[in-house]
């Protein structure tokens, strides 16, 4: 014997997305393999700017502005997504500063990503299908702290 349920559900609206990102796609959610919700490997451009309305068009790919004080670039090639990069607008006095909030970032990533490997003020992690890098780097007499997801 089958059963076969069916729910339904009426009310208010949803809620809105939480910052500038919207609800991913279906098909985003299932196929995400940069480490990044939503994103997937060589996904088109247009499903991209589905999850992200608000980003800015590059002719590189797509640029988000965070609420946080970050850019996100999403780089797409003819085969698709290729990388995605985050840094931080803001420059740090030095590398001291820059370590402490790469610290919470990398407890954050570690915590969503599992453990991570680290050199100095970069921590790498191996996933099976991208590899992430959180780094601190040199930027004149300051500092920038950087987040790169590549398959």
């Amino acid at each position: 014997m089958r059963c076969l349920i069916l729910l339904a559900a009426c009310g208010g609206a949803a809620a809105p997305p939480l910052g500038n990102r919207a609800a991913p796609t279906p098909s985003a959610v299932r196929a995400s393999t940069t480490g990044v919700d939503g994103f997937s490997w060589g996904m088109r451009i247009d499903e991209a700017r589905a999850i992200l309305p608000k980003a800015s068009e590059l002719a590189t790919g797509l640029m988000q502005v965070g609420d946080d004080g970050t850019l996100t670039h999403y780089a797409f090639d003819a085969s698709g997504l290729r990388s995605i990069e985050t840094r931080w607008v803001d420059l740090f006095p030095d590398m001291g500063a820059c370590g402490l909030v790469w610290k919470e970032e990398r407890t954050r990533r570690d915590a969503k990503l599992g453990p991570s490997q680290a050199d100095n003020l970069a921590a790498y992690w191996t996933l099976p299908t991208a590899k992430v890098e959180l780094a601190c780097n040199p930027h004149g007499q300051r500092a920038r702290l950087s987040l790169r997801y590549t398959p």
